[in-house]
C-alpha cells in the first residue's frame, strides 16, 4: 500500500524550477551543470560539495507541507491508518509488548 503524494511532488518541481531559474540560485547551477569533472571521481571532489551546497539551499526552500481541504485530510489519514495497521506487529495491535 503506498500513499499518493503527487500533489506535493508537482509542488516541489514546480518550486525548485522557479528556485533554479532565479537570480539567487541559477549562476551556481549552471556553473556545476557546466563545471568539468576534476580528476578521478571520489566522492570528494569539488564540484561535489558545490551540488550538495545548492541541494542543501534548495531544500530549505522547497515546500514540505501541502495543504489539504478537510476531506482530503481524512482520506489521508485514513491511508495512514491503513498503512499502519498493515505494518504493525500483532502484538502491538493487542497493547502487547513487541
Amino acid at each position: 500500500m503506498t500513499l499518493d503524494v503527487t500533489g506535493l511532488v508537482e509542488s516541489n518541481v514546480y518550486d525548485l524550477l522557479v528556485l533554479l531559474a532565479s537570480e539567487e540560485f541559477h549562476d551556481v547551477y549552471m556553473e556545476i551543470v557546466c563545471a568539468e569533472p576534476v580528476g578521478e571521481h571520489d566522492g570528494h571532489a569539488p564540484e561535489r560539495f558545490a551540488v550538495e551546497r545548492l541541494v542543501a539551499a534548495l531544500v530549505e526552500r522547497v515546500s514540505t507541507k501541502v495543504a489539504l481541504s478537510p476531506m482530503q485530510a481524512l482520506r489521508v489519514a485514513a491511508q495512514m491508518r491503513k498503512l499502519g495497521a498493515a505494518r504493525t506487529v500483532p502484538a502491538q495491535r493487542e497493547g502487547g509488548a513487541a
